[in-house]
């Protein structure tokens, strides 16, 4: 529901300049008109807003009203989140485009393009098309439903047609399930998702960031480069779904690829970041396209003189034993894990092989383990900010042994009476330092933490 300025500036109304006549030639203002009338309410009041409702026949004179719009919205940093979803809301409402829609069911590339634009614009995470919804974003982990019409059958079948088109392939007929990508000219690339849902057609379509960051940029340990610089040796990077593990991988691999000589091979499904090779030389496969499976593409890597394997997810047995005897042959080998934490990692790891093999996994894991990475993206004391929370793992001996001997419950004391010498640190001590710098409250701490017992400790630690 829209937010009336009328509520934020004690239920005055006020005249828009512009029905009084000052219409002004200028260039269609930017979201942030959105944003001001939200959080800004002097501002609103100068401009003569009323209304969320009334932003499409506003903003035609709101660049050069307010040319110093981007200061402004700025200048309103203690915005309550729920403003900034009205605003979200309301941009997604793409006004002028719909006007134009007639009916239903007419999906089109023009549209298309121009949500796919808007998720790049408001750096949404995800966008969900599915029959009887209209298009949904992500953002900051929350879904925000657009204005636009129930998608149906046919907008949803526009929409992966228009996805498999790229590829020069059609979407089978009995299609259940189907992992791709998408890219959009000079805008970027989409990591995509095509299903069935109650025989329906259903995307979701991941936004990959246009550059790939730093350490520093994305706010990660540098710890991580550290680890990256070991020659040898399994690294997982783990957590939930949609909490950063693929951009925390490419940010390791640019480490590699700028300060090292390798030969760097990808294994992906799809292909997120496109990689520029630098110092080293850098493969990208896609399962289904370049390569049959992961199973084969490790294979295959194995002779083609690598230094460094990413594989995109460990999903399975045989793909998790191929790595695993990568890293005993002496390759660095990054991946991917859905699990919270490095016991739940190896557990699952192990859990993928019969009964009779486990002791001896426990082995190879001890020997060939270098790292485990755990993320979890926490919202920051300002709204606009989303924050990296870490769970590093560096297999020391003890921590082998504890592998070893299937003691996994012992792993995290070690973790964290090793944060001064090898650089780890707990989940938990990594929430406490952001709650001590004043970067996240300690309701959000709680809310990711797994602990009883964190509020304790950070008054006590």
């Amino acid at each position: 529901m829209c937010l009336s300025l009328t509520e934020q500036a004690g239920n005055k109304t006020f005249e828009p300049p512009w029905r009084k006549g000052r219409e002004e030639n200028c260039n269609k203002a930017n979201s942030f008109y959105f944003a001001v009338l939200c959080v800004h309410p002097a501002l609103a009041q100068s401009l003569g807003a009323r209304t969320l409702n009334d932003a499409p026949e506003q903003r035609q004179g709101f660049a050069s009203l307010v040319p110093n719009a981007y200061e402004c919205f700025g200048a309103s940093a203690g915005y309550r989140s729920r403003y900034f979803f009205a605003v979200l809301r309301n941009f997604l409402s793409l006004h002028d485009y719909e006007r134009t829609r007639r009916n239903k069911g007419d999906m089109d590339t023009t549209l298309l393009n121009q949500i796919l634009n808007i998720a790049f614009e408001k750096k949404v995470s995800d966008i969900h098309f599915e029959v009887d919804n209209p298009p949904m974003f992500r953002a900051r982990g929350h879904l925000v439903r657009s204005k636009l019409a129930n998608l149906t059958k046919q907008d949803t079948e526009f929409v992966a047609n228009a996805v498999m088109g790229q590829h020069n392939r059609k979407l089978p007929e009995d299609l259940k399930e189907l992992d791709t990508s998408y890219t959009l000219a000079n805008v970027g690339r989409f990591r995509v998702s095509i299903f069935r849902q109650r025989g329906n057609l259903g995307v979701v379509m991941r936004v990959i960031p246009h550059q790939i960051g730093t350490f520093e940029e994305l706010n990660l340990p540098p710890v991580l480069g550290k680890i990256a610089q070991v020659p040898n040796g399994l690294v997982l990077v783990t957590g939930p779904t949609g909490n950063g593990k693929s951009t925390t991988l490419a940010s390791m691999m640019r480490f590699i690829n700028d300060n090292f000589d390798y030969n760097i091979i990808t294994i992906e499904d799809p292909i997120e970041f496109l990689f520029t090779s630098n110092k080293s030389c850098i493969i990208q496969r896609e399962v289904g396209i370049d390569t049959e499976d992961f199973t084969v593409a490790l294979r295959s890597a194995m002779r083609m003189n690598p230094d460094v394997i990413m594989v995109g997810e460990l999903r399975d047995l045989e793909t998790i034993d191929a790595c695993v005897k990568a890293a005993e042959t002496g390759h660095l080998v990054l991946s991917t894990l859905h699990t919270h934490n490095t016991a739940s990692s190896i557990n699952r790891i192990i859990g993928h092989f019969p009964p009779q093999a486990h002791e001896n996994i426990r082995q190879r894991l001890a020997e060939s383990l270098l790292a485990i990475i755990s993320l979890r993206l926490v919202r920051g004391k300002k709204e606009d900010t989303i924050i990296p929370v870490l769970e590093v793992m560096y297999a020391t001996s003890t921590i082998k042994a504890c592998i070893r001997d299937n003691k996994l419950d012992e792993i995290e004391q070690y973790i964290e009476k090793g944060r001064d010498e090898y650089n780890m640190q707990t989940m938990d001590q990594h929430l406490i330092q952001l709650c001590r710098t004043g970067l996240i409250t300690l309701e959000e701490a709680k809310r990711v933490s797994r602990s009883k017992d964190l509020e304790r400790k950070l008054t006590y630690g």
